[in-house]
């Protein structure tokens, strides 16, 4: 008898954290972008897998800082950014076909800017030229998709911290072959969307216990770098490149080249500075 009310209010925790997790449910069905840091995730894993149709995000961005210090360090800019059905970042439609294909990840993308803000989007303004965002595709693979026929020039747009070690280097700049791929589309137009909400259900990360243990996380992160600020700039970044794989990254660039000039393209690789290089004047 001495164990019922532990079991009642066991019971009792248990139904409350299940109505409050069902609730989080219902909120990520109806309004998914609360529960994205940045557009590119959101379209990408969300908006991507259930439209047809061109896809908008609409809101407040964070950076990169800020998904790491929640509080602290936060970056929030309220951006519009809009993908076209194949989850390609749109670029503006008044030039005709391409001519330049950008490739590069989040940054080519446009983390944490609108549409008419984006490297290939200034870039067409700027030069009156066709231009394509291909950021986040796989570079053989996007280059086969209808309407890129007329493209003469591959820019690579990658950070200077994506050569800081050999492996991710490869990975960057390493193609799987010298010929063009059958094309996939960024979105997966196939799937249903009642799979894609109940795939969004089902992942861990959105469980109350996981948001819970994610907050907190953060807050420990605030408040240790909160205790350093003064000794230890927030934006003077680690820079891990010791100059011992540049060798192997300007070979596997070399390769790249080669591969893409093989096909017929111009190539042009453009390595962007990484924070500490740009925001922290006190460095040497």
């Amino acid at each position: 008898m001495t164990g019922h009310p532990f079991l009642r209010s066991f019971a009792a925790v248990l139904i409350a954290v299940l109505v409050v997790q069902a609730a989080v449910i219902v909120l990520y069905l109806a309004r998914p972008e609360l529960f994205y840091y940045r557009a590119w995730e959101y379209l990408r894993a969300w908006s991507s897998a259930t439209t047809t149709d061109d896809s908008r995000w609409e809101g407040t961005e964070y950076s990169d800082l800020g998904h790491q210090y929640f509080f602290y360090y936060q970056e929030a800019r309220d951006t519009v950014a809009t993908t076209d059905g194949d989850g390609f970042r749109t670029v503006p439609a008044n030039r005709g076909a391409p001519r330049i294909f950008i490739q590069g990840r989040s940054n080519v993308f446009g983390s944490g800017v609108s549409d008419q803000h984006t490297f290939a989007w200034q870039l067409a303004e700027l030069g009156d030229v066709a231009t394509f965002n291909g950021a986040h595709g796989e570079l053989l693979s996007t280059l086969s998709r209808p309407g890129l026929e007329n493209v003469a020039l591959v820019v690579d747009v990658y950070h200077e911290r994506h050569l800081a070690k050999h492996p991710l280097a490869r990975q960057v700049y390493g193609l799987r072959g010298e010929s063009l791929e059958p094309y996939q589309p960024l979105a997966s137009q196939n799937q249903a969307p009642h799979r894609a909400m109940l795939r969004g259900i089902l992942r861990p990360s959105w469980w109350l216990p996981d948001i819970i243990a994610r907050q907190w996380r953060r807050l420990k992160r605030d408040f240790k770098e909160y205790r350093v600020h003064g000794h230890r700039p927030y934006l003077t970044l680690a820079n891990t490149t010791d100059g011992s794989p540049l060798e192997n990254v300007i070979v596997l660039m070399e390769r790249r080249r080669r591969v893409i000039e093989k096909l017929g393209y111009a190539y042009l690789a453009m390595i962007i500075p990484a924070r500490q290089t740009v925001y922290a004047p006190p460095l040497a």
